[in-house]
């Protein structure tokens, strides 16, 4: 079997219309070109264009929303909010070394500590 193909002939039918189209009227038209067996082919024709068409709405639709949410997103930052996001995560790296090092240092006292009470 070749799956990828297959793979990539579904994949097509979710993102390209018109061979959507194409393979639910003619499947074996649809597939020339491709490596399919004739096992295969009949699976594509067992799938149903509703549920091609379903998820290559979904796709559409959550792409779109995010492409959307992106750019207005962007949009309103100007190179302020970005300066200041960018101040606020030095300043938190600050914090976490600052934190790394009061521990490190309290280990490192606890173990001296130990290493004088066993002597």
């Amino acid at each position: 079997m070749s799956e990828e193909q297959l793979i990539e002939v579904v994949g097509r039918a979710v993102v390209e219309a018109e061979f959507r189209t194409l393979l639910g009227s003619d499947p074996e038209k649809a597939v020339e070109g491709y490596d399919l067996t004739a096992e295969e082919i009949e699976l594509l024709k067992s799938i149903e264009s509703e549920l091609i068409e379903s998820i290559s709405s979904e796709l559409e639709e959550r792409v779109s929303r995010a492409g959307f949410l992106a750019s207005g997103a962007l949009a309103e930052m100007n190179q302020l909010d970005m300066m200041n996001i960018q101040n606020a995560m030095n300043r938190e790296s600050q914090n976490f070394q600052l934190l790394s090092n009061i521990m490190k240092n309290k280990h490192d006292l606890l173990e001296s500590i130990m290493r004088n009470m066993r002597s």
